[in-house]
């Protein structure tokens, strides 16, 4: 038996037991979006980069009501983000320790993203693929660990094919092996 047949079995044997067990199939999947969940928070103690070292300035010139674009060369978003980032820090500086409170609003903020594209994914492609993103190392560091907005990109992206596509969206066993 090669892998390829390997995987499918395995597959097929989890999708039928999960069709069959709906507690125990809320149960995993509050189980591994948990882990998901616990996994992004858990870089935040590990360091930090660039963007966030940004968010944070970007945080504090909106707070201040000053605007980005003129204070600093560091942001070539939209003002979407830099207004939320605003709140955030705004927030944050109501903790003790206002500069990881903010990174933990951050992350808490990037990781619902994730759980949209989760939830998107799980509708239209099913548990596998959901989780196949959700639980990634990338997607957990790109979260987690570099605080970037990447994901925001990948949520609108689906959410326009979902509202202007004409076909129906299936995937195969066959792509998701591959």
């Amino acid at each position: 038996m090669n892998i390829r047949n390997t995987i499918s079995s395995n597959f097929t044997i989890a999708k039928n037991y999960l069709r069959g067990h709906k507690k125990a199939s809320l149960s995993l999947t509050v189980l591994l979006l948990t882990l998901g969940i616990l996994a992004r928070f858990s870089l935040a103690g590990r360091g930090y980069n660039f963007d966030f070292e940004s968010w944070l300035m970007i945080g504090d010139i909106v707070h201040k009501g000053q605007n980005v674009y003129v204070e600093t060369w560091r942001y070539p978003y939209g003002p979407v983000w830099s207004q939320m980032l605003g709140v955030l820090r705004g927030i944050s500086l109501q903790f003790s320790s206002p500069d990881i409170a903010f990174r933990y609003l951050v992350i808490s903020v990037l990781t619902l993203v994730d759980v949209g594209v989760w939830a998107i994914l799980k509708k239209y492609y099913g548990h596998i693929v959901a989780f196949a993103y959700f639980l990634c190392p990338m997607s957990i560091i790109i979260t987690g660990y570099h605080n970037q907005i990447d994901t925001m990109a990948v949520l609108f992206a689906l959410i326009g094919i979902i509202t202007f596509s004409e076909v129906e969206m299936k995937i195969t066993r066959r792509k998701v092996v591959g």
